[in-house]
């Protein structure tokens, strides 16, 4: 059975600036995936910083796209998962509502427990995310969230939101990686 894995990147990547995230995973990971075919989207810039102002409009245009192309990578024998950041964690979050998936990995989707109520339409989530984000505010979860059979929380203690993104060395994307591919292979 084949299985599709579709990488998604989240606000502030810019694809003129590269090697991002995606194409260090591709690179470190090529040894470890000959049983995955990783497929990787990427569909401009979008700015956290104006997201709001634009934010839905954008988000459904780019669920609208991702519901397509799952659509065009499936058929009966192919398993399809996730590996998204932030912006593409809220697409694919968005987009479950309507698509059934495989596994999948999101790091620092914007809101962590959004994956919750959607949890038959996948077979198993993991959810990197850092409680370190609230920077001395009132954490809104109250605590660690609960995981369940079908959703892990990770919490990686990163310091800001771009840190998964910035200065990811090899070892930094290759233990991740390892981990990503751990998460898909359940």
């Amino acid at each position: 059975m084949r299985h599709v894995v579709v990488l998604l990147h989240g606000y502030d990547y810019d694809p003129a600036d590269l090697p991002g995230w995606i194409e260090d995973f591709i690179l470190h990971s090529q040894t470890h995936v000959q049983d995955l075919i990783l497929y990787p989207r990427i569909y401009g810039r979008y700015s956290k910083r104006w997201s709001w102002l634009f934010g839905a409009s954008a988000i459904k245009k780019q669920v609208e796209f991702f519901k397509y192309l799952i659509e065009q990578v499936s058929d009966e024998p192919t398993k399809v998962s996730v590996i998204a950041n932030g912006l593409g964690a809220d697409i694919v979050v968005e987009a479950l509502k309507e698509v059934k998936l495989h596994n999948l990995v999101l790091v620092n989707p914007s809101s962590i427990l959004a994956i919750i109520p959607v949890h038959s339409n996948f077979n198993f989530a993991a959810v990197f995310w850092s409680s370190n984000f609230f920077h001395g505010e009132t954490n809104p979860l109250n605590g660690e969230p609960t995981s369940t059979s079908s959703v892990r929380f990770i919490d990686k203690k990163w310091y800001n939101e771009n840190e998964f993104t910035e200065d990811l060395d090899s070892v930094r994307i290759s233990e991740l990686g390892k981990e990503f591919l751990n998460v898909l292979r359940k």
